[in-house]
């Protein structure tokens, strides 16, 4: 019998790679545990769910390492889209809050 395959990372398009780990993705899921997922699709992951939300709405992410560098590059590219609020600050565990203020220009 032979063991199922874990997916390699950059075998699949991001969406794929991120069903493939589990990660089940909505339009705008309530938490999403980012922890189990690999470095590299952690940032396109969340910031395709934050483009996703309507204005008004936001979802929490999980992830066991300080999403700093994360909110820095959301800011640049998004400037005054989204608000960022820290439920959880580390140092094992940051739980954010992201949310849509406005639709971009």
């Amino acid at each position: 019998m032979t063991a199922p395959r874990t997916p390699r990372v950059g075998a699949f398009p991001d969406h794929e790679q991120e069903e493939a780990m589990g990660l089940a993705l909505q339009a705008t899921p309530n938490e999403v545990d980012l922890r189990n997922l690999p470095s590299t699709l952690r940032h396109k992951s969340v910031l395709r769910l934050a483009r996703g939300l309507s204005v008004g709405t936001a979802f929490v992410f999980v992830t066991d390492r300080n999403p700093e560098p994360f909110y820095y590059q959301l800011q640049t590219q998004h400037r005054h889209e989204f608000f960022w609020n820290y439920l959880d600050s580390g140092p094992a565990l940051w739980r954010v809050q992201i949310g849509r203020l406005q639709n971009p220009p």
